[in-house]
């Protein structure tokens, strides 16, 4: 059904009835209007999941468990650089989300998300892309005023990450606030 509402919108669209959904950037305001956020309506929506226990000790995958992980986009990611032309400047970047839904430090949960961003910095640094990861817990997404819910970051935090990107294609350097890490940085200007 969603498929059918979406070639409906954009045969609207093509006939003039309906305004564009997304820009010629690809971007997509989807976000309602800031004046209506609610600060305790997304409180409700990004809370809504508890965050769980702390591991103790940490859980750490050995080789054999990490070799056994499969994150299958990364094949056509690797197709994707690979089609990418020697002089673009490529920035992979893992988007920032709420620390209530980012994975317990310790947990298997955490183990499979640090196998996985291991991954992308491997093959992005193999292609010499830059590989960035806004998530993390920071001070950005630990506060819930930055998120219309867990996964949905307001349009102030939007432009924080269009600079911040600005910033890392000219130092590669981790944010001083620790709101990203830069996890690989091969091409030097």
């Amino acid at each position: 059904m969603r498929s059918v509402e979406i070639a409906g919108r954009v045969a609207l669209n093509r006939l003039r009835l309906m305004r564009e959904q997304t820009r010629s950037d690809g971007y997509r305001l989807f976000t309602p209007p800031e004046p209506f956020y609610d600060l305790e309506r997304a409180r409700q929506h990004i809370w809504r999941m508890p965050l769980g226990q702390a591991v103790d000790p940490p859980i750490r995958l050995s080789e054999a468990e990490q070799a056994a992980l499969r994150f299958p986009a990364l094949a056509w990611l690797n197709s994707l650089l690979q089609s990418v032309p020697p002089s673009a400047e490529v920035i992979l970047a893992f988007m920032p989300v709420h620390v209530a839904v980012q994975p317990i430090p310790g947990s298997p949960a955490a183990a499979r998300d640090d196998a996985c961003k291991a991954r992308v910095t491997k093959l992005g640094a193999r292609h010499g892309a830059t590989v960035v990861d806004f998530r993390i817990p920071s001070p950005v997404t630990s506060e819930d005023s930055n998120y219309w819910d867990a996964l949905h970051y307001r349009q102030g935090i939007a432009a924080r990450i269009v600079e911040a990107l600005r910033t890392v294609q000219t130092t590669r350097r981790d944010a001083p606030d620790g709101f990203f890490k830069v996890l690989a940085a091969l091409k030097d200007e």
